[in-house]
């Protein structure tokens, strides 16, 4: 799977790399596994680095279904911040954040932030 996730030993930081091509099902099976993993615990920050071309595959009708998908398994989902980091060179950079940002609407108050590189965001987070 083009999706790598581990979780720090005590629970509260996920740090996730997609790379390579993802399909639909594969980001649905991220987005459940992650956030329903028994180890996490609150407050829960997350690091999501989205490399360049790795969404590509995803067309506008899977990026619904996903939305809808978890809209629909909202009681799943643990509450986390979100550091998310998109590279501006990405054609559809725009496209990913505004998705990013309205799968945050639908459970509140999880916060996404978004940047253009990984070590400013690491360096805001303290990672």
């Amino acid at each position: 799977m083009p999706i790598d996730f581990s979780i720090s030993d005590d629970g509260h930081f996920i740090e996730t790399m997609i790379s390579g091509e993802l399909s639909c099902p594969e980001l649905v099976e991220y987005e459940i596994a992650h956030t329903t993993d028994e180890r996490l615990r609150s407050p829960l920050l997350e690091l999501l680095e989205v490399s360049p071309g790795s969404i590509c595959r995803l067309d506008d009708g899977e990026l619904a279904a996903i939305f809808e998908c978890r809209k629909e398994n909202a009681r799943l989902f643990r509450s986390h911040r979100c550091v998310l980091v998109i590279s501006p060179e990405d054609v559809r950079a725009p496209e990913l954040n505004r998705f990013f940002a309205d799968l945050t609407l639908l459970h509140s108050p999880e916060v996404v932030v978004i940047f253009g590189d990984a070590p400013t965001a690491r360096a805001l987070m303290d990672r």
